[in-house]
Formats: C-alpha cells, sequence, structure tokens
C-alpha cells in the first residue's frame, strides 16, 4: 500500500534549499562577467540542490511513489569538491582553462556511478525492499550500513581535500593581491577566502561525526538533516558572493616579469629616490582617493616596473601596496575628522572622501592604524 506524503518542518526546509538553489544558479548562468568561473559554481548549486531534492522526496516519504530516484543524487556529490576547486582557481588565476587531463578529477564521480549502476537497473521493489531491509532502526534512529557510510566518507574526505587546496589557494592569491591592489575588491575577496575556511571547518565537524558513528552505531535523523541544511547555507552564501565577485587575476604581477627584474636590485640611494616620487606622486595627486587604484596604475604613471615599486615599498615600509596606500588614506581620514571636529559629520561622509567606499573597512583599518575607531577617535582626541 503506497504511503501518502508526509509534511513535516525538515521537509519544507530542505524542498526550499533545493528550489532556492536552482534559482540562485539561474543568476550565476546569466552572469556576463566572471562567465566561466560563475557558470562552474552553477554547476555546484544544482548538485546540492539535486541532493536537497532528494532528501525532500525522503523526508516527504513519496520514495515509493519515484523507487527510481534512490541514491541518483551520489555520483553528482562527488563533483562538489572538484567544481569548487575549479571556481576557485577559475576566479583568481590567470588563464586557468580546464583541460583533458584535469577531467581525471571526475573519476570518482564515474567510478560511483559504475558501482551503484547495477542498483539502478532493479525492480522498483528491490529498491524498496533495499531500504527496509537495509537500513534499520526506528523511526527516530538509523543504522548505517557499511556501504552508506564508505559513500559518506569516502565524499566527505574527498571534498575535504579539495577545501584544503582551495583554502590555501585563496590564502596565497590575498598576499599577492594586496602586494598589487588598493581598492575594495578585496573585501569581497576576503569574504570569498573566510566561507572557503568555515566550509573546510564544517567538513572537518562532518568527519568528527562520522568517526564516531562506528562507536555509537545509531544516529538520530534530524543530525543528517541539520549537516544537509549547514552544507546548503554555507554553498547558498557563497553563491551569493559569487554573484558580485570582480575579476582579480587581472591585476597579477607575470611572472617572466618577475624574473626580468628580480636579477637586478636597486641600490638605497635609488630605493630611496624612488621612495621620494612614490610619496610625492601619491600625495600631490591625492592618488589614493581613487578607491580602485592599483600598483599597475602608479607604475604607468611613474614609468618604473612594478617589481621596482613593490620592492621599494615593501622595503622602506614593511607593508604591501594595500597596506601602504590605506595608510595615506588614514592620514586624510585623520585631519578631516580634525578638521571637523567640532561639527557634526558622518562617518561615512570621512569614509568616502578618504578613499574608501565601505564604511566596515574603513572602521576596521583605521583601528589597525590608530588603535581606535573613527568615532572613538574623534571623541577622545578632538
Amino acid at each position: 500500500m503506497e504511503s501518502d506524503i508526509h509534511i513535516s518542518f525538515w521537509g519544507v526546509l530542505v524542498a526550499l534549499g533545493s528550489f532556492h538553489g536552482i534559482f540562485l544558479a539561474i543568476g550565476l548562468f546569466s552572469k556576463d562577467e566572471n562567465r566561466a568561473a560563475n557558470a562552474l559554481f552553477a554547476f555546484l548549486l544544482l548538485v546540492v540542490s539535486y541532493n536537497l531534492f532528494e532528501y525532500t522526496i525522503a523526508i516527504s516519504r513519496l520514495y515509493d511513489k519515484f523507487p527510481h530516484l534512490i541514491a541518483t543524487s551520489y555520483p553528482f556529490l562527488f563533483l562538489m569538491g572538484p567544481f569548487y576547486f575549479f571556481y576557485v582557481k577559475k576566479l583568481t588565476v590567470k588563464d586557468f582553462i580546464i583541460q583533458k587531463k584535469q577531467l581525471l578529477h571526475l573519476l570518482p564521480a564515474v567510478i560511483c556511478l559504475l558501482l551503484l549502476t547495477p542498483f539502478y537497473l532493479t525492480t522498483p521493489e528491490s529498491k524498496m525492499d533495499f531500504l527496509k531491509t537495509e537500513v534499520g532502526g526506528s523511526e527516530d534512529h538509523i543504522e548505517i550500513p557499511w556501504g552508506q557510510y564508505l559513500f559518506m566518507a569516502s565524499h566527505f574526505i574527498q571534498t575535504f581535500i579539495y577545501l584544503l587546496f582551495s583554502k590555501r589557494l585563496l590564502n596565497k592569491q590575498e598576499t599577492a593581491y594586496k602586494a598589487n591592489l588598493s581598492d575594495n575588491s578585496l573585501i569581497n575577496f576576503s569574504i570569498l577566502r573566510q566561507m572557503t575556511s568555515v566550509f573546510f571547518w564544517f567538513l572537518v565537524g562532518c568527519l568528527l561525526v562520522l568517526a564516531l558513528l562506528p562507536v555509537i552505531k545509531q544516529y538520530r535523523v534530524e543530525m543528517d538533516y541539520v549537516l544537509v541544511l549547514t552544507l546548503s547555507v554555507l554553498i547558498h552564501t557563497t553563491g551569493y558572493i559569487a554573484l558580485k565577485q570582480p575579476l582579480f587575476f587581472g591585476y597579477l604581477l607575470e611572472p617572466e616579469d618577475k624574473e626580468k627584474y628580480a636579477s637586478y636590485k636597486l641600490t638605497e640611494a635609488q630605493s630611496e629616490e624612488l621612495y621620494k616620487k612614490i610619496v610625492d606622486k601619491i600625495e600631490h595627486e591625492q592618488l589614493y582617493l581613487i578607491s580602485d587604484y592599483k600598483i599597475a596604475d602608479l607604475a604607468t604613471a611613474l614609468e618604473v616596473p612594478i617589481h621596482y615599486l613593490s620592492q621599494v615599498i615593501n622595503e622602506t615600509t614593511d607593508k604591501n601596496f594595500f597596506e601602504f596606500i590605506n595608510s595615506f588614506r588614514v592620514n586624510k581620514a585623520r585631519k578631516l575628522l580634525a578638521e571637523n571636529g567640532n561639527s557634526y559629520l558622518k562617518i561615512m561622509t570621512v569614509a568616502f572622501d578618504s578613499g574608501f567606499n565601505n564604511k566596515s573597512t574603513f572602521n576596521r583599518i583605521f583601528k589597525k592604524h590608530t588603535g581606535f575607531t573613527p568615532s572613538q577617535y574623534k571623541e577622545k582626541f578632538l
């Protein structure tokens, strides 16, 4: 006898997560900027959304109506790690192209598909018998078959490894960008890096729970729902970040340029002279007020190789270009606060007039340089 549809709180949440992911994927597919990178992330969202859809079927007790959907999302889950890593690499590494040899990253998904093919080819009755006989436990608790356990372990470990690689790549690229950029597009980059870290530590938690399963042998089904929904929230949040990601990779100094100038090191006198030119140029033309100003722009204006500018700024101030330009912006903000100490001047106005275009970043950087937020600084010293 076929069971009626079961509507529950968890089922509604999972279903909403599935439909939300589909709409977000459509938004990424339609975005012109970073088209290739966003297409990769859109496919990732569709993978997660389909997995949530299958969970919706299971929670709503509709497997007996759609038995052929059982476990059909499993092979796709092995695409999560590779797709996320390819997305990060496509977004941050110049001229990165997915070549034939990189299709080997999809091999775990293919292997999973081949292993499950005999199950997919069985009759609907056999599939339902599998659910009833292999998955034991009560309505509130379930026992994980060893085949299911090994699948979960393989999926979590594989995704964890790709997130580890993504995390390392983003940390490395952020250092490179701060040496070449001064603009606030780095805010989005930092958010992406932080979300990757959260995603990474979430997988660490999943692996810890997985390690305990052989000991406790049973767990409440709600734990499974929480893990799935948390993963959904993380992926969808990162998807929103992807919608407003700027192009980063065009700002990096080419490897051949580094090698070209690395063999020649400026003398102390040359460094001092160039540093004076840098400061005079930035202060006289107030270049720090340009929020998206890059070291490449300064190199063009001074007709000096980027490598020399980076070398002089780093050795003289012990700062990267991002920190160096922000020091001028903070000094400008301090002057504005001093000049308007007794008047009502909005902090956001000071931020804009100093070259910042984000209040939270302005507060963070101002506090890093002075030890106080702009509001605290104004109250304490003016």
